[in-house]
């Protein structure tokens, strides 16, 4: 197997020139060039705040001691993201899907129903569509709960309390 070799070079020039110190350095036979322009790069991280999905340390560290607004932006993503992480583990150490449909329709059982869909319900509880269909299958199976359209009709709340405690 042949040994690849490589040379790396750093070329300073301004950016009126970069196009043709590109084009030199090509015709020259030199390919795969790397071309590092701090004044873009500030020009895209300025356009592109919100998809960033990875930022080298070593800048993050540098950008968040020079930019006040950057600082504050990234302090409310990671406060975000606490948030949400949060939220999950809470959800996941609730128990069961069954038992957090249950304990949902309890809390906000009005005159025997409740009005809610699968998907705004599985939004809610951070679960997916289908684990909540099941749930309420399994749940309508045992003659705990009766589906009409939106309306969860919950004949007797007493039986389901029972389901809850087992969740």
């Amino acid at each position: 197997m042949d040994e690849i070799k490589w040379l790396e070079v750093a070329v300073n020039t301004t950016p009126d020139r970069l196009d043709e110190v590109t084009a030199k350095l090509t015709a020259a036979g030199m390919t795969g060039l790397v071309i590092e322009d701090e004044g873009e790069f500030q020009q895209f991280l300025e356009q592109n705040r919100q998809y960033w999905d990875y930022v080298d340390q070593e800048l993050l560290d540098r950008l968040l001691g020079e930019e006040a607004l950057l600082r504050r932006n990234y302090l409310t993503y990671l406060t975000g993201r606490i948030r949400f992480l949060n939220a999950r583990l809470g959800s996941l150490a609730v128990g069961d899907t069954e038992g957090r449909v249950v304990r949902y329709l309890l809390s906000s059982l009005s005159y025997g129903a409740v009005e809610c869909s699968a998907s705004g319900l599985a939004r809610q509880l951070g679960i997916s569509r289908a684990s909540v269909y099941r749930a309420f299958q399994d749940l309508e199976q045992a003659g705990l709960i009766r589906r009409e359209g939106r309306a969860i009709l919950v004949p007797d709340p007493a039986a389901l309390e029972g389901v809850r405690g087992s969740g």
